[in-house]
């Protein structure tokens, strides 16, 4: 899920793709060989737009355009990757990438040229294990002023959700990418541990998003983070069997 927030009638154009050829040619063993991307407003069983192959979008000239535009990796010309293009107004949306059991890259970009909208959520849920079952997010910060960000590692709280088989002890991690090394600058195991957690807790309300049970033990950073490409990374040793586990990443105001 992730929300856009602008002004008004302000429209946010986003290209979001889920990743099959590319991802296997850049190391991925098991990659997705047919994914679906589609996408949905918030609550809404039916998608507003949905595709297979980036190849036969309505506007491929323009799709190419902003991948080069944004600097993503191109797609090969007969990958079965999927691709759409929306001019989105502020709200919340979800992403939802269908396909054979693969791994999948799914991206968002914010491609509008104005300054006046951003995404301020990005949040995705999976299976979580350890090593190769983590569940990992990357983002961007861009400009030149830090932003306060807030991830929350949610495991045990989803179980009063109905969630069955919920992440039982998760860790989140927070890397910094700066090729070629990638720092590992801030971690946390059990949120009640870090040394913000009333301000963690405080901010659930103040975002609208869903408090963490206190004696759960799912875990959450909130720290200021300079421009960059960060790796955020949900992971849990505890397991035999990989987990259910929901990544967010929230910018702070």
């Amino acid at each position: 899920m992730f929300i856009n927030q602008g002004d008004g009638t302000f429209l946010d154009e986003a290209g979001s793709r889920g990743l099959s050829g590319p991802a296997n040619s850049n190391g991925a063993v098991f990659a997705s060989t047919n994914p679906t991307i589609n996408l949905y407003a918030s609550g809404a069983t039916t998608p507003m737009q949905t595709n297979a192959r980036w190849a036969e979008t309505n506007e491929l000239a323009r799709l190419s355009q902003i991948t080069v535009d944004v600097g993503a990796f191109t797609f090969h010309g007969d990958s079965n990757d999927a691709a759409i293009l929306s001019d989105l107004s502020s709200g919340a949306y979800t992403l939802q990438i269908e396909g054979d059991g693969g791994i999948t890259l799914a991206e968002i970009y914010d491609a509008a040229n104005s300054d006046n909208g951003q995404l301020i959520n990005l949040s995705t849920r999976g299976t979580v294990g350890s090593g190769d079952h983590s569940l990992i997010a990357g983002f961007v910060v861009t400009g030149t002023k830090p932003v306060q960000v807030l991830i929350r590692a949610v495991g045990p709280t989803l179980g009063s959700f109905g969630i069955l088989n919920p992440s039982p002890q998760p860790s989140v991690k927070l890397i910094r990418q700066s090729t070629p090394t990638r720092t590992v600058i801030a971690e946390n195991q059990n949120w009640m541990t870090h040394p913000a957690a009333s301000a963690i807790e405080s901010l659930a309300q103040q975002i609208g998003s869903f408090p963490l049970e206190p004696h759960a033990e799912d875990s959450a950073l909130l720290i200021t983070l300079e421009p960059g490409v960060y790796t955020a990374q949900m992971a849990d040793d505890s397991l035999t069997e990989p987990g259910i586990g929901l990544l967010e990443i929230y910018w702070i105001r």
